[in-house]
């Protein structure tokens, strides 16, 4: 189907609430969104590249308050439940089925995630935090995906819960170093914890007294599809640099523990810049 062709549907009256649900290839993707009042479509319009247009019965644009996209697909399991590929948040000022649509429409987008070894370290339980940067483009291919900064955290004896805490010192250190600035607007692909994003993007704690900076937005995406979409491809990224930097850790001689402990978090962390030779990755400098 060509970006500029177009789909329309009326629907019988204004509705708030509209989902929408396309099946290709074997995966579903879902659309939610939920309308202003005053503000309700009754016709909705979809282009060949996932953007949607949406007109009141007036025939004006409107665009919803908010929305959240996701995909599924069946598991190859004996379960009816379907496997969740991905949930994304709508981004203000876009209206689109596209899941990789956060890539056009922010600043940034970024993957965190958090492995621990189930091995000691000397005395120390170790857990790293990878971080995969991509580059700002349109996306044009549901696959295509660009990095231009990696990076990992290192942390002896971190508390739960992990991947939790992760994001918050993943975020305040890449805030801290310039990496990320305050006025863009980005969106942070994780792995765990789906069913909270919702609430945690509309202000919910993610941990006590901890919430998201402004303008920043979780989404969620499994690490074991990344051949189907951009967002899943990012968050294999972030767990392939947190896999290969525990191996390199524990593979590295006379390398000194961090000795920097965050009171009742960890006994300690160190930040690496991760560096990409020969298709390899290998911990570079210290941050």
């Amino acid at each position: 189907m060509p970006d500029n062709a177009l789909s329309i549907q009326k629907f019988p009256r204004p509705a708030r609430f509209v989902r929408i649900d396309v099946r290709d290839d074997g995966v579903e993707t879902a659309l939610t969104a939920e309308f202003r009042l005053g503000e309700e479509p009754q016709t909705l319009g979809m282009f060949g590249n996932k953007e949607l247009v949406a007109q009141d019965f007036l025939g004006r644009f409107v665009r919803p308050l908010r929305y959240h996209i996701e995909t599924f697909r069946k598991r190859q399991s004996t379960s009816t439940k379907p496997k969740l590929l991905s949930w994304v948040p709508g981004i203000p000022g876009s209206f689109s089925i596209n899941p990789g649509h956060i890539f056009q429409a922010c600043d940034a987008v970024i993957a965190l995630d958090t492995n621990s070894s189930q091995h000691l370290l000397g005395d120390d339980k170790v857990s790293v935090l990878g971080v995969a940067i991509t580059e700002k483009f349109a996306l044009k291919f549901p696959k295509l995906v660009k990095f231009k900064g990696q990076y990992a955290a290192e942390f002896r004896n971190l508390i739960e819960p992990k991947e939790k805490i992760g994001w918050a010192i993943g975020l305040r250190e890449l805030f801290a170093s310039d990496v990320l600035d305050a006025r863009w607007r980005i969106v942070v692909i994780v792995d765990a914890f789906a069913n909270e994003l919702a609430a945690i993007n509309s202000g919910v704690e993610i941990l006590p007294g901890y919430r998201l900076p402004e303008k920043v937005h979780l989404a969620y995406a499994s690490a074991d599809t990344a051949q189907l979409h951009a967002v899943n491809k990012s968050i294999r990224v972030a767990d392939r640099i947190s896999s290969d930097v525990m191996k390199q850790l524990f593979k590295t001689q006379g390398l000194t523990k961090p000795n920097n402990p965050i009171a009742g978090i960890c006994t300690g962390v160190r930040y690496w810049r991760i560096e990409e030779v020969n298709g390899k990755l290998r911990m570079g400098t210290q941050m």
